[in-house]
């Protein structure tokens, strides 16, 4: 079982600009969405990073 007191979920760089670089990328984007929907059930942080999004988009949602 996952400490909420030591655990975290980062999300890194999941952009638009990546999406014909990543193989299935919707299917991805999926299963980090359900991965940040049970983080945030149980209170656990969420962290979420994006590299330069000007020029490589937003992350995708």
């Amino acid at each position: 079982m996952l400490d909420r007191e030591k655990t975290a979920l980062v999300i890194v760089d999941v952009q638009e600009a990546f999406r014909s670089a990543v193989p299935d990328l919707a299917l991805v984007a999926s299963r980090i969405s359900m991965a940040a929907r049970g983080f945030a059930a149980v209170g656990a942080p969420i962290f979420v990073t994006e590299q330069y999004p000007a020029g490589l988009g937003r992350t995708v949602e």
